[in-house]
C-alpha cells in the first residue's frame, strides 16, 4: 500500500499530471488527495479541498 502511494506522488509531482482514483478509505485520501470531487454518474456533487471536507466531518462530530 505505501508503495502504491509513492508511485502515486511521484508520478503526480515528476509528471505534473492529475491522478483520479476511486477509493472509500479515508485514511488513503487523507494522504493521497489534496482536491475532493463525488460524482453521481455525470454530475458533479462535490468539488472541495481536502480541508474543507474535514472541517465539514468535523462540524458532524465525525473524524478522519
Amino acid at each position: 500500500k505505501s508503495k502504491i502511494h509513492d508511485l502515486i506522488r511521484v508520478l503526480n509531482r515528476e509528471k505534473e499530471t492529475t491522478v483520479i482514483l476511486t477509493m472509500h478509505d479515508m485514511s488513503d485520501i487523507d494522504a493521497l488527495c489534496k482536491q475532493i470531487l463525488f460524482v453521481d454518474k455525470v454530475n458533479l456533487l462535490y468539488d472541495k479541498n481536502i480541508e474543507h471536507l474535514r472541517r465539514f466531518f468535523r462540524t458532524l462530530n465525525l473524524h478522519f
